[in-house]
């Protein structure tokens, strides 16, 4: 649903207002679906939405909030200025739910969603780290569905054409 209100966006002010106040939702799943919003959204859009956007990365209101975080992350993954902090909330989300002695239902689900995130890194924003990481994930994880997104975004960044 919050996709459809994308194409709303560029033309409605008051649709875009409103999405605009919703990504300061205390409700996660609000966030996350302004943020699902803003991402289809045209490039004109996002550059007014920038500094909101950043904000969602950082907010950790709520029980769960990394779905939004990582959906505004990805978003700004191949931003000059703000892709260190998107690459940084991926990297912490591929650890969350896995020390031993914590138990948190669905947190493949966020391992995964930052996983195929990263994947979509371009080439100039490669790193060394996340590769190394990502490696990481293929060697410990034991979600099929966190592998298997690990293993497609580390393909795609290893296949990317280098930079001269």
């Amino acid at each position: 649903v919050a996709r459809q209100f994308s194409r709303l966006l560029g033309t409605n002010s008051t649709v875009r207002d409103g999405m605009a106040q919703l990504l300061r939702a205390e409700d996660w799943r609000v966030r996350l679906s302004a943020v699902e919003a803003f991402a289809g959204a045209d490039i004109d859009i996002l550059r007014n939405m920038v500094a909101e956007l950043v904000s969602v990365i950082d907010d950790c209101r709520g029980l769960d909030s990394w779905p939004a975080r990582i959906e505004a992350a990805e978003v700004m993954l191949n931003d000059y200025h703000h892709s260190g902090t998107a690459v940084q909330t991926m990297l912490l989300a591929l650890d969350y739910g896995t020390h031993p002695l914590v138990f948190v239902q669905g947190s493949e689900y966020v391992r995964r969603q930052a996983a195929v995130a990263l994947g979509s890194l371009k080439a100039e924003r490669r790193d060394p780290l996340v590769l190394a990481r990502l490696e990481r994930v293929l060697a410990e994880e034991t979600d099929p569905q966190v592998l298997d997104g690990a293993f497609n975004a580390l393909v795609s960044l290893i296949a990317a054409p280098e930079l001269e």
